[in-house]
């Protein structure tokens, strides 16, 4: 990051997402809004498949920095257009709900075939028992 700062230079090809992902928190709270843009848009286009490997942490991790804008819209697109990448992965659970119902589109639901019905169902069983019956 001081070669950023100092020569305007940074080469991110060494580090892996989730150091590209510390690297973008540490440099909102600077609010250095090119670099942020910068970070994002090297995430989008090199790591794509990573990132939707990884998408509730992604999303988790977005939807915590306001400025995190391209990340926010890319968790949006593949949550709108491939419900199953959310629904089928193993941390479904630790998805922080309110940023779900903001990013599927109600209206996709009508679209869904059975199968994605499906799948919906055996991921909501597993979230049945955790929620408390008053």
């Amino acid at each position: 990051m001081y070669r950023y700062i100092y020569n305007g230079e940074i080469s991110l090809d060494k580090h892996g997402v989730s150091t590209i992902l510390e690297l973008l928190a540490t440099v909102d709270e600077l609010i250095l809004k090119n670099f942020i843009d910068l970070l994002e848009d090297y995430l989008i286009q090199h790591h794509a498949k990573e990132l939707e490997k990884n998408f509730i942490t992604l999303q988790n991790i977005s939807f915590m920095h306001d400025s995190f804008k391209k990340l926010q819209e890319f968790c949006t697109k593949i949550a709108a257009n491939n419900s199953a990448i959310v629904f089928n992965s193993q941390d479904f659970t630790s998805l922080r709900v309110a940023k779900l119902d903001n990013n599927i589109q109600i209206k996709k639901v009508l679209y869904w075939t059975d199968e994605n019905f499906s799948t919906f169902k055996r991921s909501i069983e597993r979230l049945l028992p955790l929620i408390p019956l008053l």
